[in-house]
């Protein structure tokens, strides 16, 4: 009788390629994380400049004062911006207070867009600095006080940080400290 030729693997050769992609998932392992350490702070980076630009635009645009305000609760930092009230009567505008941006049902709006980062959406990425409350004027989008507002916002592992920095004229600018590495599209401070 003739033996059959079989076309399939041996024992041996299957365990060379789980030794091999075993290998290769290692190697990958640190530099997927590193980049998901970088996407989470990216991400805070980023609602965090969208509130700010979105309340001082809506502050120059409704003319009426835009308070951008901090909070912190069990599973994380929060923020939230509340314009001031429609003027009635031909009265001016009153002040825009704060949102307590802790509270489930929050009423962060501004000119009926809620304008909130949530506590917990970014919980594993740290918030330091200038985090109370800042006020947009409702006339040139200026911040009150009139001071450039700092803060720094730290990856999860600690490893990546990111600075915005609320200029008196009220733009918001990003940029990586030097003591920081370097995140692909962010300029250094």
């Amino acid at each position: 009788m003739h033996a059959k030729n079989s076309s399939g693997f041996t024992l041996i050769e299957l365990m060379v390629v789980v030794a091999i992609v075993a290998i290769l998932a290692m190697i990958a392992a640190p530099s997927y994380r590193d980049m998901i350490d970088r996407s989470r702070l990216r991400a805070a980076t980023d609602d965090l400049v969208s509130v700010m630009s979105s309340a001082r635009a809506s502050a120059v645009k409704l003319d009426r004062d835009v308070n951008v305000s901090f909070g912190s609760a069990a599973n994380g930092w929060c923020m939230g911006a509340n314009a001031a009230p429609v003027p009635t009567g031909g009265n001016p505008a009153g002040p825009a207070f704060a949102c307590d941006c802790t509270d489930s049902s929050p009423a962060c709006t501004v000119d009926g867009d809620t304008l909130l980062v949530p506590p917990g959406k970014h919980a594993n990425v740290g918030i330091s600095g200038t985090t109370t409350a800042l006020v947009f004027d409702g006339n040139l989008g200026l911040v009150r006080p009139i001071a450039e507002q700092t803060l720094n916002l730290t990856s999860p592992t600690g490893v990546y940080t990111t600075r915005i920095t609320i200029r008196p004229l009220g733009q918001a600018t990003v940029c990586v400290p030097s003591s920081s590495p370097s995140m692909a599209g962010v300029p250094s401070c």
